[in-house]
């Protein structure tokens, strides 16, 4: 009996760290990195998505994504803009080659927000030959 009871007991706390473990990772956010072909989808057409490059403002004159805002993680501009940024959508970002965005993705779960991390960057949405705009 004894035996048995440490068991349910062992179960129960379990259970419970389980279920508060996905609470947590809900309230701080995903990040899902998905390919170009899934982000210009997602991107395209919806006036209301939160399209992040995070490239410093040079790389960003030379060719960006339409409707993107630039927030260059290298600096102190996405930290100070994340306010800016609604909680309630999911943000869309991107760098050069996906590293950069990442560091910015992860800045942004920890603030709450569900992120979109493009794969391979621009770099990558080039070689698809997709359009930007300068």
């Amino acid at each position: 009996m004894k035996a048995r009871t440490i068991k349910i007991f062992i179960l129960f706390i379990f259970i419970s760290l389980a279920g508060s473990g996905t609470v947590s990772a809900q309230k701080k956010g995903k990040i899902k990195t998905i390919t170009v072909e899934q982000f210009q989808k997602k991107v395209k057409g919806s006036g209301t998505i939160q399209l992040v490059d995070v490239r410093t403002p040079k790389e960003f004159t030379d060719g960006h994504l339409k409707g993107a805002t630039n927030y260059n993680v290298l600096d102190s501009t996405l930290y100070r803009n994340i306010s800016n940024l609604n909680r309630r959508k999911a943000v869309f970002v991107y760098c050069k080659s996906g590293a950069r965005s990442m560091r910015a993705a992860e800045q942004l779960k920890a603030a709450g927000f569900k992120v979109f991390n493009m794969e391979g960057g621009i770099t990558n949405w080039n070689s698809k030959n997709l359009p930007t705009v300068k």
